[in-house]
Formats: structure tokens, sequence, C-alpha cells
């Protein structure tokens, strides 16, 4: 006759023939041969462990978002460049604060990108005049007279024109190193407007001729 050892049920702590399957005194069911059948009774402790699995789902979840907008944009390096809507070019334009935000990202267009700094003013000066602050200068035929432009602030970027409204009475030459210098002419007698131009702003000056 065979003989069967006895078992301990995981649930009861009671010992019952090895021949059953389920525990006759709490009815639980044995796990299959060498495997072990935990039941988690506590209420409590069931708790603490869907609080746990929802934690590590919910920092699954974060962890992908965070990978995924920093595979989308490195910045943001934000940099201030303009308040001028129409001269907010390569950036995006704030309405509500009336600024001009440029980003550097993975593009190596924008890896240095460098605040835009306008022009808000230009000077005619000229030598010997009085801190170019004159509204003319008399010259006589066939003399010349170095010119050159300031645009402000000293660190604006931008190029210098010049014109004259009557080249039959006043030319310039411009400095081909730099252009916001210039070689007056008088060629006539006469009066001609001479102007510098930067950006949205110019200066003029009335030239003489005697």
């Amino acid at each position: 006759m065979a003989r069967f050892s006895r078992v301990l049920c995981a649930r009861c702590d009671r010992d019952f023939s090895g021949a059953l399957n389920r525990c006759p005194h709490c009815g639980f069911t044995r796990g299959r041969p060498g495997r072990q059948t935990v039941e988690i009774s506590d209420p409590l402790a069931r708790f603490f462990i869907k609080c746990l699995l929802l934690l590590a789902l919910l920092i699954s979840v974060i962890t992908v978002i965070t990978i995924s907008i920093g595979e989308d944009h490195d910045g943001p390096n934000i940099i201030i460049a303009d308040d001028d809507e129409d001269k907010c070019e390569c950036g995006e334009f704030d309405e509500d604060s009336d600024e001009c935000y440029y980003f550097e990202g993975d593009d190596e267009e924008n890896e240095d990108v460098l605040p835009v700094i306008p022009i808000t003013g230009v000077t005619i000066y000229w030598e010997f005049a009085n801190s170019g602050i004159q509204d003319d200068v008399s010259i006589d035929p066939g003399s010349q007279l170095p010119m050159w432009a300031i645009t402000f602030p000293a660190e604006a970027e931008g190029e210098v024109t010049w014109s004259s409204n009557a080249i039959t009475v006043v030319n310039f030459t411009v400095d081909s190193a730099d252009p916001t210098r210039i070689v007056l002419e008088g060629r006539s007698s006469g009066i001609a407007v001479l102007t510098a131009r930067a950006g949205d702003h110019y200066s003029e000056l009335i030239v003489r001729v005697r």
C-alpha cells in the first residue's frame, strides 16, 4: 500500500495528506509539483503592490516622454534678438512680450545664433567738423573732402549706402575697403544734398559748392 507524505497548507498552515490536491481544512488548492503557489490575502499588501506597479508604469511613461522631447529639441537656449515682428525673420515672435526668440537646436544653421542688434541712427562726419553736428558744408569746385558715416549703437550690424541728389554739383567715391567712408568731390557751383542711409535711418548733409 502506497504511503503519501503529509504537506503543509500555504493558507491555513495545517497539514494534510499529500494525496490530496486541495486542503480539506480551508479548501486551498495546492500548486503543481515543483511550483510554489502563493496567494496574498492581506488587502493592505495587495494595495501596496498595486501602488508600486502603478508608480513603475508612471515613471516609464515620463521617461519615454522626456526622451522624445529631448530628441526634438536640445534647448531651449533662448536669445532675445529684437522687439520688431517685421525684423524677426529667423526666430519666433511672441506677441505677448513683443520679443523675438531664437532657439539653438540640432540644426547646424542655428547652433551659433547671435543676437541681431538693429541700427537706431546714423550720422555723417567729416574732417574739421564740429563733432559732425553741422547741417551743411562748403567746398570749392574740384576740391575733395573725406567723409564717413557712423551707425548707432556701435555694435549694430547693417550696410551704409550713399547718394547725392545732384551728381553734377557733388559726386563721391566710396572706399572699397570700408563702405562707410567716401571722398566727396565738388564739381560745379550749386547746392546738393548728400544722404547716408543705414536700414530705416538716414542722415542728410547740404553741400554748397562755391
